[in-house]
This record gives structure tokens, C-alpha cells and sequence, in this order.
């Protein structure tokens, strides 16, 4: 046995791993077929002859590296990380096994490297076995026949694009013991519709779910409290999402372009709301803002056209370029006595019927004497505006390019 288990060895160096493979097929008792069923078992053994435990197919590679079913295992101190994969005769059903007896000494594996099964297009299914802690960047990106992957519960981190562009997967499920998924980890997944999130992850994200656009509903841990830039970015199934109280960041463009989403509350702890974050959210009808936010950056509710009502607080100091560019069903607008700045185009393109200004508003001076155009092309059929207190060419600025039909000065 021990010679048989030699002359693979050193065949395996000097010839392609299809050849090896011939060479096991015909020297050992095949107790499966390419066709039959398998039970895979997360522990393997590997024999002396180069047969293992399961059944399943091993090609020595070098003295600390060596395939199980076509993916290359390498010994790292004293445990195996898998580091590569012959895509040629990979199967569409892959297992990542955990432990691996080998050479009389059991390994358990820790971590999947970067981009291994990236591009590998004909995988659909995998079963990663517990022992697996780390799936490192681009892991299974661009596997776009993945519909199915299983998670161990020892996972703690999966890294950035690591399933990137699987076009196939529908859902995913992150065990509870991860605490960092990486940006874009499953961006472009455009199947994806159910997602569970672990309860120790503290953040989404950037671009974590980056045009996502088959995800309907997603259930946010009470753990989170930081939405990063662009994480729900483009994912036009959306309808609902319950944001935890924890949240006290929604970063930039976190959900541009949820256009399915008609309803959200932001909790009360929220004190930053980033720039263009509800962006093209045109079903949006109502939000709710907490006290915390002083700032509405800009372009926050761009061509949110079906927004109709907007409580703003009197904590709301500055309301910025763009902020509520095309909200055309926006009819009653009342500016807070706390709003000090609203800045160019802020409500450009609106059809109001109702606007109070503050005496609290302070006029903004540019260089080159730049008209400030807040309601630009606007229609809008009363203005109660309390700024008595500014020139005749500051207010004709502040106004410029909108049709008003009565404009009361106090």
C-alpha cells in the first residue's frame, strides 16, 4: 500500500492531475459513479493506498498539499486552508471537508483563500463543514450557477466580494458567530431574495448588497448600527425594512434607487443621514425623521415623487443642495424655526401648495454672485415667507425660476 500511495505521489508532480486520476480509478474498487448519490461527510481519512474514508477522490500534490474531490488543501502550521481548485473536473456539488486526517495527523480547516472558486461557473451547490472560520475576498465570486451554499456555524468573517456576482443564489443564511461581512460581499447576487443576517454583525457594509434588485424584505439585527455607503444600493425589489433602534448611521446612498420601498422610520438614535441616501426611492410616501438629524444632505430625497409628507424637526439646521429635488407630490412644507441654510435646488422641480419660511433662515452669499434657485422650476401656490429682514435681490435669488402665485413677505 505504502509503495501504491508513493507512485501517486510522484506521479502527481510529473503529470496532469486527469492523468493521476486514471491511475486511481484503475487501481482502486470505485464505490461510487459520477451518476450516483453521494453522502458527503465532513471528515475524511485519508489511507495509506490514496483511499479515503468517504469515498471521496485524492490526488497528492506536494508533501504539505494535496486534492480531496479536485480542491487543493494545504497544511499552514497545523491546520489546512484551502488554496486552489482544478476547474476543469471540479463537480457541480462541492464540499470543503473538515477535519482531514492525513499522514496519521487530523488537520481542521480554517479558512478558504482568496478568489479560489472565483470564476468557477458550473458550481451549484456547497457545503462548507464546521471547523471553517475565515472565507477570505472573492472566494466564490463570479460562481454564477450557485444556487445553494451552507455556512458552519464557527464562520466569524467573510470577506469583500466573496460571493460577488453569483447570478444563481436566491438565498443565504449567516450564522450568528460571524461579526465582519466585508464591502460588496454579496453584491450583484441579482436572484438573491431572503437573507438572514447574523445577530453579531454591528454594521452593513459598503455596498454589501450593491443591486441586489430580487431582495424584497430584510430583517435588520438589533446588533446593527451603521448602514455604510451604497449597502442596499440599486436593489429595486425592496418593499420593507425594519431599521433597529440601535442604527445611528444611515451613510451615503444606502438605499439609492429602492424604488419598491414606500414607508421607513428612522429610529431616534439615527445622527447622520449621508448624502443622495434615499435617492430615487420613488415609492416612497412617508418617512419619519428623529431628533437627532440637524443635516438633510444633499440630493437625500431626490426624485422621491411620491413623497407626501416630511416631518421636519426643530433640530433641523441645514437642509442641502438637492435635498427634496422632484418630489412632486410633496404639497405642504413648513421649514422649522431651527433651519438656519437651505441651499440651492433644495426644492427644485416640486409642486407645492403650502411653504413657511422662518425668520431663522440665513441667506447664502456665493462667489460670482450665483443665484440660489432653492425652489428652480417649482409650482407653487402659497408662500408664507418670514424674511423681512433680507434685501430685495437676496429674496428674487432665493426664489428665482419658481412660479409662485401668491408670495407674502413678514
Amino acid at each position: 500500500m505504502k509503495s501504491i500511495y508513493n507512485l501517486l505521489k510522484l506521479a502527481a508532480r510529473i503529470v496532469p492531475i486527469s492523468v493521476v486520476l486514471l491511475f486511481i480509478i484503475a487501481t482502486s474498487a470505485c464505490k461510487h459513479s459520477d451518476d450516483e448519490p453521494k453522502d458527503f461527510l465532513a471528515d475524511v481519512t485519508i489511507n495509506p493506498d490514496g483511499s479515503t474514508s468517504n469515498g471521496s477522490i485524492f490526488i497528492p500534490s506536494s508533501d504539505d498539499s494535496f486534492y480531496l474531490d479536485y480542491v487543493k488543501y494545504k497544511i499552514v502550521e497545523n491546520h489546512l486552508e484551502v488554496v486552489d481548485v482544478d476547474k476543469l473536473a471540479l463537480k457541480r456539488d462541492v464540499t470543503i471537508y473538515s477535519p482531514v486526517t492525513y499522514l496519521g495527523k487530523t488537520y481542521n480547516t480554517r479558512k478558504i483563500l482568496s478568489n479560489v472558486f472565483s470564476g468557477c461557473k458550473d458550481i451549484t451547490s456547497i457545503m462548507i463543514a464546521n471547523d471553517i472560520t475565515s472565507i477570505d475576498r472573492g472566494a466564490f465570486s463570479e460562481c454564477y450557477s450557485l444556487k445553494k451554499i451552507t455556512l458552519p456555524s464557527t464562520l466569524t468573517r467573510i470577506g469583500s466580494f466573496a460571493f460577488g456576482w453569483c447570478n444563481s443564489l436566491r438565498d443565504i443564511s449567516i450564522p450568528d458567530n460571524v461579526i465582519v461581512i466585508e464591502p460588496e460581499a454579496f453584491s450583484h447576487c441579482i436572484a438573491l431574495k431572503t437573507i438572514r443576517l447574523s445577530n453579531s454583525v454591528t454594521e452593513i457594509s459598503e455596498k454589501c448588497f450593491y443591486e441586489c434588485n430580487s431582495i424584497e424584505e430584510i430583517a435588520i439585527p438589533e446588533s446593527i448600527t451603521e448602514i455604510n455607503n451604497g449597502a442596499f444600493y440599486g436593489c429595486t425589489s425592496l418593499k420593507k425594512i425594519n431599521l433597529p433602534n440601535a442604527l445611528t448611521l444611515l451613510s451615503h446612498e444606502c438605499f439609492y434607487g429602492c424604488k419598491s420601498i414606500e414607508e421607513i422610520i428612522i429610529p431616534e438614535n439615527v445622527r447622520v443621514l449621508g448624502f443622495s441616501a434615499f435617492y430615487g426611492c420613488t415609492s416612497l410616501k412617508s418617512i419619519t425623521l428623529p431628533n437627532a438629524i440637524s443635516v438633510i444632505d444633499h440630493s437625500c430625497f431626490f426624485n422621491c415623487s411620491s413623497l407626501k409628507n416630511i416631518n421636519l424637526h426643530n433640530e433641523v439646521a441645514y437642509i442641502l443642495e438637492h435635498a427634496f429635488d422632484g418630489c412632486v407630490s410633496l404639497k405642504d412644507l413648513v421649514i422649522p424655526n431651527s433651519c438656519e441654510l437651505i441651499l440651492e435646488y433644495a426644492f427644485a422641480n416640486c409642486q407645492l401648495t403650502n411653504v413657511v419660511l422662518p425668520a431663522s433662515l440665513h441667506y447664502k452669499a456665493y462667489v460670482n454672485d450665483i443665484s440660489q434657485k432653492v425652489f428652480y422650476n417649482s409650482i407653487i401656490e402659497n408662500v408664507e415667507a418670514h424674511l423681512s429682514h433680507w434685501s430685495e435681490d437676496q429674496i428674487n435669488s432665493f426664489f428665482e425660476g419658481a412660479d409662485i402665485t401668491n408670495l407674502k413677505i413678514y
